[in-house]
């Protein structure tokens, strides 16, 4: 069976960097960085300039550590707002974490894809401000009038 040639050569393979994975000093759309939840965020909290800058070119993908044997997730906002492009989560377990993972990707016709922001790709964006300058302060009031499955108090 015969390849297009002209199909072919738009496919981009990523090879998987694990050497160097922590040197985010050279971004390359070709390659992909993987790390397990705790290193990602340690190198989020430390030097997320640096991972944020890197992410503008080069793939990175967060799965959660080893030790989550209960399925449990970690929050993927913080990944997110430093550029992560795959932030893998337990899909078994509708907690938080997922339900603001389904939110993020309800965007866009539920593609599975979102753009990042422009905002994320200036040089004066700053993923450590918890609100952004030009946010302005909404009101929103809610009125209940029906509920169902909520959890009795005491448990």
């Amino acid at each position: 069976q015969t390849i297009a040639i002209e199909l072919s050569d738009l496919v981009v393979y990523c090879n998987p960097m694990s050497k160097t994975k922590e040197n985010l000093a050279n971004p390359d759309f070709r390659e992909i960085r993987s790390f397990a939840e705790t290193k990602a965020d340690a190198i989020a909290k430390q030097r997320c300039d640096e991972l944020l800058r890197y992410n503008r070119k080069g793939l990175t993908r967060v799965y959660p550590k080893g030790q989550r044997v209960d399925s449990s997730n970690y929050d993927p906002f913080r990944l997110w707002a430093c550029g992560c492009h795959m932030v893998a989560l337990n899909f078994q377990t509708p907690d938080r974490s997922m339900q603001i993972n389904n939110a993020l990707f309800s965007l866009n016709g539920k593609s599975g894809f979102v753009l990042q922001p422009e905002c994320m790709r200036n040089d004066s964006y700053n993923p450590q401000q918890s609100v952004p300058p030009h946010a302005e302060k909404t009101k929103l009031t809610v009125r209940v009038i029906g509920a169902r499955h909520l959890p009795k108090i005491g448990r």
